[in-house]
């Protein structure tokens, strides 16, 4: 299961054999013989003479490269005005792209356009810089480093349960996604600075945070970035979100360069004392520094409060499960000493979040640039090509996952062989897997159970509701509301 932090992190090449199951070599070497076979071209999607397919990327946003490669057996070809794309959504196709055959498939436009944000950290630096920038920061992702963040979480989820029952003896609903969104951007923040933050300032950085992600999803789309693949220069907002993070994460940031300490353990502080072992000038320190927390204060609210946010709504539209739930986490408990001791006694709570990211992943795909002319699977794929990894076409391949769109947290099963093999890919896959996966599942994890220890919920309104297609990450596309039960006192 995800949890198996030396099964899902391969970080060098020399491990990223890791991140695929023998079932997987076997398909590939299978896939390997079928390469040998006539070369062709990707079935293309038929559109207008001049535009290409926009209109079918207007109408069905992120979700559409994914539906054209499902409706052609894992890949196919269109275009967008005068660019040319490859989108894939089957395993093994994915595979070789991000594993097998990564070194002639760069990192695209989405990467340059993310780098406005994020700077230059783990998302958008490649290659000999990426290695050592990855071998930095990971001491202070280890197992044995993640529980002064699980306490945080803890504490974000704790304060979020104390307002939740103020909100049920008042029977007054409760906005879900947005509670959830600002408790878990409270969480990041302590676990990232060591600093406790108010529901207020939560807010304003999960505000901050989603107005990023929203620009750079707009910067993606411009004319420049489809006809020439260029990206447009950051504009007076642009500047303005970054200048809000930036002084933000400066001040924490120079004060503990100044020896100043606040008495909490933070990934701040673990990475300072990483850094300092390398012998890193301050001025390179406070860039690593800077750019790394800018890059998970975005990215790591967004797919995590997301994740929190659909399992929450699955939960309450499906009753069978939530009672299954609710009896596996009032067996466990969850202590301040250590929060992640009794998390592997979650197997069915955990099933819930892994089936909640393949059925609404928050990140509808990942961007490559093919660097020479490649074959794959008897396809030719043309150097200059977008290849479009399609993580929402891959979570509703029918061959792998049966009746894709329904949400069934049961067909997940203990070590399944899906979770390792490009089957699911929330967090990545291959070497470039995030680095704070078994961090966010962990706060996952404690904050889904925490939740269901203490409540049972209902949806004010049963409404179906669908995920934002439009845009960079897919959330709901509409806030809903619970009405709350305490299940016991608040300890």
């Amino acid at each position: 299961m995800p949890l198996d932090d030396a099964e899902r992190r391969p970080i060098s090449d020399e491990t990223c054999a890791a991140s695929q199951s023998p079932n997987a070599e076997a398909r590939d070497e299978q896939s390997g013989h079928a390469m040998q076979r006539k070369v062709r071209k990707p079935p293309r999607v038929p559109g207008h003479w001049l535009f290409g397919q926009i209109g079918g990327w207007k109408k069905r946003g992120a979700y559409f490269p994914g539906e054209a490669a499902n409706a052609n057996g894992g890949i196919a070809a269109f275009r967008l005005l005068n660019r040319n794309f490859v989108s894939l959504s089957k395993p093994a196709y994915v595979r070789h792209v991000m594993v097998t055959a990564r070194s002639i498939y760069s990192r695209g436009l989405q990467h340059r356009a993310a780098s406005l944000f994020l700077g230059d950290s783990l998302g958008t630096i490649e290659g000999e810089e990426w290695r050592r920038r990855r071998q930095t920061l990971m001491p202070a992702f280890r197992k044995n480093a993640l529980v002064d963040p699980s306490r945080a979480t803890l504490w974000a989820v704790e304060d979020l349960c104390r307002y939740w029952e103020t909100a049920a003896a008042a029977n007054r609903p409760v906005r879900v996604a947005r509670d959830t969104n600002v408790a878990v951007a409270r969480a990041n923040l302590r676990k990232l600075i060591g600093e406790e933050t108010s529901v207020k300032d939560g807010g304003v950085m999960a505000d901050t945070a989603a107005e990023a992600v929203k620009m750079f999803h707009k910067h993606t789309k411009t004319l420049p970035a489809l006809l020439f693949n260029r990206m447009p220069k950051p504009d007076r907002k642009v500047r303005a979100v970054r200048s809000r993070i930036d002084t933000f994460i400066h001040g924490a940031v120079d004060a503990r360069l100044a020896g100043k300490s606040i008495g909490k353990s933070s990934f701040l502080e673990n990475v300072l004392a990483e850094t300092n072992k390398l012998g890193l000038s301050e001025e390179q320190v406070r860039y690593v520094l800077s750019n790394e927390l800018s890059a998970m204060i975005i990215l790591g609210y967004e797919t995590t409060a997301h994740a929190l946010t659909w399992s929450l709504y699955h939960l309450a539209r499906n009753p069978d499960v939530a009672e299954e739930f609710r009896a596996e986490v009032d067996r466990v408990s969850i202590d301040w000493s250590d929060p992640n001791a009794n998390l592997c006694a979650l197997p069915f709570t955990e099933a819930i979040l892994v089936e909640s990211m393949r059925r609404n992943p928050s990140v509808p795909g990942m961007a490559r640039v093919a660097l020479q002319d490649d074959v794959l699977d008897g396809y030719q794929i043309r150097r200059g090509t977008s290849v479009l990894v399609s993580i929402v076409g891959t979570h509703h391949y029918e061959p792998v996952w049966p009746d894709p769109f329904r949400w069934n947290p049961r067909r997940i099963k203990p070590n399944d062989v899906r979770l390792k093999d490009g089957s699911w890919l929330p967090f990545g896959y291959g070497p470039k897997l995030c680095i704070a996966y078994t961090m966010s599942m962990c706060a996952l994890l404690i904050m889904l159970a925490t939740i269901g220890q203490r409540f049972r919920f209902e949806l004010v309104d049963d409404a179906e509701i669908e995920p934002e297609i439009h845009a960079a990450t897919a959330g709901p596309e509409r806030d809903f509301q619970f009405r709350l039960f305490p299940r016991r006192q608040y300890r």
